[in-house]
């Protein structure tokens, strides 16, 4: 008689089967804690450990960036003022930089927008919860709240814009903050000398600015061409000193493109906007 043969897939196939029959008819006690029953619950801690895991990444996704309501344009009195006196047709502008983060990634920001009429900048801040902590172990004798920050601006000529109008938002581990800064002189600016973008109108205060050819109008020295965001401690504000963050949130040699901002500017002033005065503590 031939003797017949076994690879060694059908010794494990006849391995797990005799584990199996084993296991079925062993005691409860003897299948609670026998080899089967370890091994089935390590797969099983494995399998919930790669779906938790997946699961933190899906939702970290979803939410580590602010909503369409945080990002949508506010409506300040001057906003509202100008949307009635201009029938609706507003010039709003937008600029996408490489960068809108620090290095340190404490802060970054969102949705840079431009208001033409009313001379706004405006934008989102989001700061996790892991930046306010990092403050109070450099302050671990002070009471710090959960939002401790305020926000300057800072053009390439010195000058500072410390007033603006916020609204505030949480959502998981984040706060946010849409903010509306008043930078006088920076549209026109944009839309009247450079001529690497597009110009508007030809009716302007300035004749040099009229366009008339690539390269002709010529800057001032008080052009805007940069500009810098700074976020402090409110209890620690010292504009001489280094902030907690920087933030280059606008320049001049980045192309501006229109922004569709469709009912964003439509209705009253925005609910529960607050203004704020950044003013020096040391």
């Amino acid at each position: 008689m031939k003797k017949q043969q076994y690879d060694s897939d059908s010794w494990d196939e006849y391995g797990d089967y005799v584990e199996r029959e084993n296991f079925k008819n062993a005691s409860l006690v003897h299948k609670i804690f026998s080899w089967h029953s370890f091994k089935f619950v390590i797969k099983l801690i494995v399998h919930l450990l790669i779906i938790g895991l997946l699961g933190l990444i899906f939702f970290r996704l979803c939410t580590n960036a602010p909503t369409s309501s945080m990002n949508a344009l506010l409506r300040t009195e001057e906003d509202v003022k100008a949307y009635a006196e201009n029938d609706g047709k507003l010039t709003v502008l937008k600029q996408q930089l490489s960068y809108y983060n620090d290095s340190a990634g404490r802060f970054t920001l969102y949705e840079v927008r431009y208001i033409v009429e009313t001379e706004e900048l405006q934008f989102t801040v989001r700061y996790n919860n892991s930046t306010t902590e990092a403050l109070r172990k450099m302050y671990p004798d002070e009471t710090i709240s959960d939002t401790p920050f305020v926000f300057i601006l800072q053009d390439n000529n010195g000058n500072f814009y410390t007033s603006y109008n916020r609204v505030r938002f949480q959502r998981t581990m984040y706060q946010y903050e849409r903010v509306s800064f008043h930078v006088p002189g920076l549209f026109a600016s944009e839309l009247k000398a450079n001529s690497l973008l597009y110009y508007p109108t030809p009716s302007v205060d300035d004749y040099i600015y009229l366009y008339k050819g690539p390269m002709v109008g010529v800057e001032g020295n008080d052009l805007i061409k940069t500009l810098y965001f700074s976020a402090f401690y409110e209890e620690k504000v010292n504009f001489e000193k280094a902030p907690f963050s920087s933030i280059v949130v606008y320049s001049n040699g980045t192309e501006m493109t229109l922004y569709n901002y469709k009912n964003e500017l439509k209705g009253d002033k925005t609910e529960k906007i607050e203004q704020v005065e950044v003013h020096e503590t040391e």
